[in-house]
């Protein structure tokens, strides 16, 4: 079965790091750090099936941060994720 997938963020840090957020069909949060330019899908943490990330921010290659909310009834608490270069 194939899973499409939508960028919904990018930030290009020093030294080449490019990072993107994604959405598959499943609901379930990728990562995909591009070193290289060569893309590998790491996982990451999300608190259920129901957690979103808006944007992405990073200052270098192991201080990458992602913004977003999570579902949580009857809120939608903040959610901030922070990539320190390591899967």
């Amino acid at each position: 079965m194939r899973t499409t997938k939508t960028r919904i963020g990018f930030t290009s840090a020093a030294l080449g790091l490019v990072l993107g957020l994604g959405l598959p069909a499943s609901a379930a949060h990728l990562t995909a750090p591009a070193l290289c330019g060569v893309w590998r899908v790491v996982p990451s943490p999300s608190p259920g099936t129901q957690a979103y990330r808006f944007g992405v921010s990073g200052a270098t290659q192991s201080d990458v941060h992602a913004v977003g909310n999570a579902y949580s009834v009857p809120s939608y608490p903040s959610l901030i994720e922070r990539w320190t270069g390591r899967a």
